[in-house]
């Protein structure tokens, strides 16, 4: 393969599996050369993925990184390594997936910390746009640290400014909406779908044509309003990982950012750190806060349904 002649045996050893890569469909390209090897990206079926290849002198072997981490990247990483393609063939919903040419992702940040708001994030792309979200190294933000989340947020906020919309629920407006629907996911369903419809206002308005919207998964379809989607022939996939969806992906990486920026607001408004999640340590510092501003004042900061909340 010409593509990977600067280094003979890493083209060597894809040579001795193209065969079986050319067989499942896979195709393979140079996306550009990093350090002791290349990027790659893999493409099948509409969808690509893209992965890492290096070659180890001190194992004198090839050594593979899951950028992606789709169906895609993790069959030609098998296959790479000597297995087989197991997993390539496309569950129902990723096979729609691939028909969209422009849609939308969604993905929030924020529902499991007892501390701060709630995030979520709708971001719009089209087929000819994924190359370039690739390239930023976007991902779930789940698999990226929190400098790798700020430079690719930043980047994302620039060059896709009109591409997204925000819904960000401070503690205050969180804890009243939740008392307002008394579920988290029906909560979470509504809040999704005025992001989406703020979005696909935008992009309406802009000439562009939406397919559908991809959603990663929390509760069942039917917390959803299906007549909001079909009244705007929206097609809607609401899936597990659904971060292996390049435009959740992103909408995932802006959401997290922004909650990150929140969480950083707050400590500095309120003179203290507000930990993540819901431990210990989020306990002790609900009660240190509580013994300075009063119980109450946790609707403030926190979601007050929260089981922690009965610790305090």
């Amino acid at each position: 393969m010409n593509e990977f002649k600067s280094s003979p045996k890493i083209a060597a050893h894809i040579e001795k599996y193209k065969s079986r890569i050319d067989a499942v469909g896979i195709s393979l390209s140079v996306k550009k050369v990093i350090d002791y090897g290349f990027q790659v990206k893999a493409s099948s079926g509409g969808l690509d993925g893209m992965f890492n290849i290096y070659w180890s002198s001190k194992k004198n072997a090839v050594s593979l990184v899951d950028n992606t981490k789709n169906r895609v990247s993790a069959a030609a990483i098998s296959i790479l390594s000597g297995g087989d393609a197991a997993g390539l063939s496309a569950p129902s919903d990723e096979s729609v997936e691939a028909s969209f040419n422009r849609w939308t992702g969604s993905d929030e940040s924020g529902k499991g910390d007892f501390f701060g708001p709630l995030v979520v994030c709708s971001f719009c792309c089209s087929r000819q746009e994924v190359e370039r979200l690739l390239a930023l190294g976007v991902k779930d933000s789940k698999l990226m640290n929190t400098a790798e989340i700020a430079e690719a947020a930043n980047i994302l906020r620039t060059e896709f400014a009109g591409s997204f919309q925000l819904g960000v629920y401070e503690p205050e407006l969180y804890n009243l909406t939740y008392a307002k629907y008394g579920n988290l996911n029906t909560m979470l369903a509504a809040a999704h779908t005025n992001a989406i419809d703020e979005l696909y206002k935008c992009e309406s308005s802009a000439g562009h044509t939406v397919d559908g919207s991809v959603i990663d998964m929390f509760g069942g379809i039917a917390t959803f309003d299906k007549s909001f989607f079909e009244d705007r022939k929206l097609t809607l996939v609401h899936r597990q990982k659904g971060e292996s969806n390049i435009a959740v992906a992103a909408a995932s990486v802006i959401a997290r950012r922004t909650f990150e920026e929140k969480m950083a607001e707050m400590s500095d408004r309120f003179e203290m750190k507000f930990p993540f999640g819901a431990s210990e340590a989020v306990e002790r510092a609900a009660r240190m806060f509580a013994v300075k501003h009063g119980k109450a004042a946790l609707a403030k900061v926190a979601k007050v349904h929260f089981a922690t909340m009965k610790k305090i």
